[in-house]
């Protein structure tokens, strides 16, 4: 200390002068102020620090006990000495009650010395004391904004499993303004017993060799990380826990999420997978069954044999019984035959009602509630009736002891990024519901499966709701499903609206030159090719036929004059049926063209109507309807007349 600053309260100077030369005496370089009043002391404390006071214990209008009090309350920390000529023993433990630090004697100023230096450094002390209580308050205080500022939630508990403290977090999360006291499992477990993860696994008894635990807990709605730290004392043992929880419920149902979005994807790639296999074999198949058909239906029409026309209607059937089915895989891939054109989904569902009240249980209601207000898509009422007559039926074989079938309507508006994956707009919502068994939920991911089916067997082919979710799919719509067994269960199906008056344009002007038409076949499969040409020339038709595009081609510009109609397939190697039709309407724009398919990629068959094909036959097709779709073309030219055309080459 390079100088001791002195504050004096004295009122005789020569006693303040034998102080300090005491002091000097003592080694201290002193720097002293002397007052003798209240007002003198609070003066000299406003402009300066002191390291100690020392005061008479009696002046003429002051005192040390009003000193002290001055001091106590404006420098705490500063020793307190009295210095007396006449003080009792009594008085002096008073004032030493009131917190002076020492009393001497003015008759024995010799232990001044030592007592100031004694002072100063037990003043240093407890400054020091002060000052480690300061930042222990401070960090206590900074530790508990920090731990009730973190957003996980966390305990101390001890090791008797009872809360110690909890966080702010916690508090709210488990809505517990006093946790403390409370076990664990009490809080976690909804002040329960102990039980469940705490019963045989306790997350506070550490697996051997681990630092912490870890596990997952499902609370109410909300999953929990729980996290279990202990803390050790110098032995090693366990005094206490830190366990920290963690709300991952967002997380958790994100995951969740995700799970099922690439579920779908997969059903989706599944099933698109599957819908091109199906549409490629009901192709190949259904020219075959064109062949069959054909065939059968020419002998029966031309043998006189009783029993070879009774086989041949057999085999009419038999091959119709397969056609239906090679319909549904059509269906299901998105690939029969569709025709765009303005339909009223509530006569569709009227008619799908009169259907189902002759046929259902008597005990099953049936009921609708059509609310949309403009019911009107664009499809094929055919394949929409067929798709609700399915779902219609499913929901009645699943009420066999009667039940209320529900149809639906009203409207919705889409926007960008629904839940359905669906392009913005207004759409039409059809909920087909029943009061049924409901849907297993093991079978959710398979039920428009083709070929998946709950019926015995011989009741079902499996094929009904792959052909509903294809002909949804075709029409540009979705359709979902919620389900709860021994509840019931509801399709919803979303399809896009137009307005009432939409329509589209399905033909061209109508022209044939000679009473007797000629017709050019061009289909890949010669037994096509051999069936059309027999059917028509049995009905006095003239014919020619071509089994390759480009060949077919030639065979017209060579001859297109002579021929009326045109029957294309639209799948041929090579050159495809759209890229034929194209070519043929540049040599001829007014060639009268009947496509025909087995399956159709995509919406081919819309657009070749739209550009001026006359109609759509869908194989395997009968030699009757064949011969009417031609007939139409001929009575059409006899109504109209012969229109003038200029052809190009």
């Amino acid at each position: 200390m390079d100088k001791l600053n002195v504050l004096m309260i004295e009122d005789v100077e020569n006693d303040a002068l034998l102080i300090k030369r005491e002091i000097d005496k003592y080694g201290f370089k002193t720097d002293s102020r002397r007052v003798e009043s209240r007002e003198g002391m609070l003066a000299a404390l406003n402009v300066s620090e002191y390291d100690i006071i020392l005061s008479d214990f009696r002046l003429p209008n002051f005192s040390a006990k009003d000193a002290l009090l001055i001091a106590k309350e404006n420098t705490p920390d500063t020793p307190f000495i009295v210095i007396s000529g006449n003080i009792g023993e009594q008085t002096a433990v008073e004032i030493m009650k009131l917190g002076a630090q020492d009393y001497i004697m003015k008759d024995n100023l010799a232990r001044l010395g030592p007592v100031i230096d004694r002072e100063l450094k037990e003043a240093d002390l407890r400054k020091e004391k002060r000052r480690a209580e300061r930042e222990i308050i401070l960090s206590a205080r900074q530790w508990q904004e920090t731990f009730n500022n973190i957003g996980d939630m966390i305990l101390i508990i001890s090791t008797e499993r009872k809360i110690i403290q909890a966080n702010r977090a916690a508090k709210i999360f488990f809505d517990c303004e006093a946790p403390e006291g409370m076990y664990c499992y009490q809080l976690i477990n909804h002040n329960k017993n102990r039980h469940g993860l705490c019963s045989d696994n306790c997350i506070l008894e550490l697996p051997e060799g681990e630092d912490y635990s870890c596990q997952e807990h499902h609370w109410d709605d909300k999953w929990l990380e729980i996290r279990a730290y202990p803390i050790t004392c110098d032995n090693g043992n366990t005094e206490r826990y830190i366990m920290t929880i963690r709300d991952f419920t967002e997380k958790h149902n994100s995951d969740i999420a995700l799970k099922e979005t690439e579920s779908q994807l997969r059903q989706s790639e599944k099933l698109q997978a599957i819908g091109q296999l199906a549409g490629g074999v009901a192709h190949d198949f259904n020219n075959q069954l064109t062949g069959i058909m054909g065939y059968a239906e020419i002998i029966s029409n031309t043998t006189n044999e009783s029993k070879i026309r009774e086989y041949s209607i057999e085999i009419l059937k038999s091959a119709s019984h397969a056609a239906d089915l090679t319909s549904q895989l059509l269906a299901f891939s998105r690939k029969g035959k569709y025709l765009s054109e303005p339909c009223n989904i509530h006569n569709t569902i009227e008619d799908v009602i009169k259907l189902l009240s002759h046929s259902v249980d008597k005990r099953i209601t049936l009921r609708t509630e059509l609310k949309a207000l403009s019911p009107y898509i664009l499809g094929d009422h055919s394949q929409l009736q067929s798709a609700l007559l399915n779902l219609g039926i499913n929901a009645c074989d699943a009420m066999p002891e009667g039940g209320l079938l529900t149809i639906a309507t009203s409207q919705l508006t889409l926007v960008n990024d629904n839940d359905f994956n669906l392009p913005e707009g207004p759409y039409l919502q059809l909920n087909i519901s029943d009061t049924g068994t409901g849907i297993p939920e093991e079978n959710f991911d398979k039920i428009f499966d083709p070929f998946f089916t709950t019926k015995p067997i011989g009741k079902g082919t499996g094929l009904g709701l792959s052909a509903v979710y294809g002909t949804i799919e075709l029409h540009k719509g979705s359709i979902t499903f919620t389900s709860e067994q021994y509840q019931g269960t509801c399709f919803t199906i979303l399809l896009p609206l137009i307005t009432q008056n939409e329509n589209l344009n399905t033909n061209s002007n109508l022209a044939l030159h000679e009473d007797l038409a000629t017709v050019l076949v061009i289909d890949d499969e010669m037994v096509v090719c051999q069936v059309a040409q027999n059917s028509l020339q049995n009905y006095g038709y003239r014919t020619m036929f071509s089994t390759s595009g480009s060949q077919a081609l030639k065979l017209y510009r060579e001859n297109y004059k002579k021929i009326d109609a045109i029957i294309l397939d639209m799948v041929m190697p090579g050159m495809t049926g759209k890229e034929v039709f194209y070519e043929l309407k540049r040599i001829n724009p007014n060639a009268k063209i009947i496509v025909s398919s087995g399956y159709t990629p995509g919406n081919d068959t819309s657009l070749l109507i739209n550009d001026g094909a006359i109609d759509f036959l869908q194989k395997p097709f009968r030699s009757t309807q064949l011969i009417k779709t031609i007939e139409s073309i001929v009575k059409a030219n006899k109504r109209e007349g012969e229109n003038t055309v200029n052809y190009t080459r």
